[in-house]
């Protein structure tokens, strides 16, 4: 019954998939921008105590996650590599 249901709704959404990955990788990318923002203005001692802030590794990873959102957007807007994959990375 459960596969019968299963095969039912990729017939109906094939692509369903790679909608939750695009909206994922937009959830990466607005995250991303929440932290060079935060980083930005100041606000992140509201938040990381001083003496456990690193300022060039918590600036340089937010860069990197923003950076992967724009690889990713282009993977997933021609659909390759398969959409297992994009899932592991």
């Amino acid at each position: 019954m459960n596969s019968f249901i299963s095969h039912t709704q990729n017939n109906l959404y094939p692509d369903a998939g790679w909608d939750r990955l695009r909206l994922f990788n937009y959830f990466r990318g607005t995250l991303a921008l929440f932290f060079i923002a935060i980083y930005l203005n100041g606000w992140i001692g509201l938040l990381i105590p001083a003496k456990q802030f690193e300022p060039l590794l918590f600036l340089s990873s937010s860069i990197f996650y923003l950076c992967s959102f724009f690889v990713f957007i282009i993977g997933i807007q021609r659909q390759k590599p398969k959409l297992k994959t994009q899932v592991i990375l």
